[in-house]
């Protein structure tokens, strides 16, 4: 569903930790998607809305713009 520098940028992003080797599942993916979008995910919260995955989606989008032009995949090796 999503492309490798997506979900890549959006689980780097949302957790602040280094994206693992596999993507994680949808539903986790949505979430924190919906998350970019101001998504909060409290108790009571019911599921996130089209506007909140709308201005998700956007910030993916620009977030995996960058990723593709400056990730870690992008940065020259050193040799040492």
């Amino acid at each position: 569903m999503l492309s490798e520098a997506e979900w890549k940028a959006v689980y780097t992003m949302a957790t602040t930790k280094p994206a693992p080797s596999q993507p994680p599942l949808l539903e986790r993916m949505v979430k924190m998607i919906a998350q970019l979008g101001g998504y909060l995910g409290r108790k009571h919260d019911g599921p996130p809305g089209p506007q909140t995955m709308w201005i998700g989606v956007q910030r993916m989008r620009d977030f995996a713009a960058a990723w593709s032009t400056f990730g870690p995949e992008r940065r020259p090796k050193r040799d040492v």
